[in-house]
């Protein structure tokens, strides 16, 4: 399972991380961002709200927002004059009416009752949690973009929606917010601290693709005002962790980690482990305490820590106290054990149903 992250209330910066009682109660949670329906998230918000999508044609003076379906674009500018706080997100298919679109003043108060919402989720924050933030969250980037404005509280928006992606891993959403940050801040807009929190969360992505191109391009530029930042030193000392295979030092990096970085790491932290686990094992034979293998691994338990080593084909000894490093070093497997049943399972399925639906024409 992933280690939870703190929200940080989800203002323009992170704040303080909670305490190990708030990060365990929050377990549950976290596991349940990554779900196998083969879906994303905007995807299944869609479906759920499908009732409520306009389904008319395309109107001059509207167009879509890139390759990514991002925020509409118009070539003129409205004025919003609505004075509902919360509204639904719909996609605009023809000009906006400016008596649906909300002034700046209003959605600020639209963001502050989103922040709000967010603290009364509390720990329930599942799927029906993150379709209202998705849609309001939306909804304010899009009066935001059909009014044109562009300033620090525009920031504020996509750094609080790209942070929120974070945490229920809306790859597709995140890129649209990355994508919308990285044009204002190159307009001067935002905080310099924002800028690097989010440039660490750049360089923390990269590493997990092993796009060391990427980290290069990215670090070539950096201050020494910037690699002062904590964000940014974070995320130098998670790559040459990585580099070098530190894997006791990536993962007290990975346990302090600062703001969403957390969140970050988790896309690529069962790759880390794995690795980790194939040195432990040619190096601590014949076994070594799993207590001592879960803290290694920044497991919140030993039992925890060998479900998910058993899964890659690690063996247990002494009632599963112990990981049986002779045993389990020439049988370790990157893959999960338990997904791979679980496709070949629905694999054997749809074959059936085929040659049932086959003999039926017979």
């Amino acid at each position: 399972l992933a280690r939870v992250r703190a929200s940080e209330t989800h203002d323009t910066h992170a704040g303080t991380r909670p305490d190990s009682r708030e990060e365990q109660s929050k377990r549950a949670r976290r596991a349940s961002r990554f779900e196998a329906s083969g879906l994303s998230l905007e995807e299944r918000a869609d479906l759920a709200r499908a009732d409520r999508w306009a389904a008319a044609p395309q109107q001059p003076g509207c167009q879509p927002g890139g390759e990514l379906g991002g925020d509409i674009e118009l070539d003129f500018t409205v004025a919003g004059t609505s004075t509902t706080v919360e509204k639904k997100y719909l996609r605009l298919t023809s000009a906006p009416d400016p008596r649906t679109v909300r002034p700046e003043p209003l959605l600020k108060q639209a963001i502050d009752r989103v922040r709000g919402r967010l603290i009364e989720f509390g720990d329930e924050r599942g799927q029906e949690q993150y379709i209202y933030l998705w849609e309001q969250m939306k909804s304010v980037r899009q009066d935001l973009t059909v009014q044109r404005i562009r300033n620090d509280f525009t920031v504020g928006v996509y750094e609080m929606h790209a942070r929120i992606c974070l945490e229920y891993d809306d790859q597709a959403e995140l890129k649209q917010c990355q994508a919308q940050l990285q044009q204002l801040y190159e307009e001067g807009l935002g905080s310099r601290e924002g800028q690097r929190e989010f440039l660490a969360y750049s360089l923390l992505y990269n590493v997990g693709k092993q796009a060391d191109n990427n980290v290069a391009d990215l670090m070539k530029d950096l201050s020494a005002d910037d690699r002062s930042d904590k964000y940014i030193s974070h995320a130098l000392q998670v790559r040459a962790a990585a580099q070098l295979g530190n894997y006791c030092a990536f993962f007290r990096l990975y346990s302090d980690a600062p703001g969403h970085s957390g969140y970050v790491m988790d896309t690529f932290i069962g790759r880390e482990r794995f690795a980790a686990l194939r040195r432990i094992c040619r190096a601590y034979q014949p076994s070594v305490p799993l207590a001592a293998v879960s803290d290694a691994l920044a497991f919140d338990d030993a039992a925890e820590c060998g479900e998910w080593a058993e899964d890659h084909g690690a063996t247990l000894a002494e009632e599963r106290s112990y990981l049986d490093c002779k045993a389990s070093k020439g049988q370790l497997v990157e893959h999960s054990i338990a997904a791979k049943r679980e496709e070949e399972r629905k694999a054997a399925e749809r074959r059936a149903e085929a040659t049932g639906g086959l003999k039926g024409w017979s």
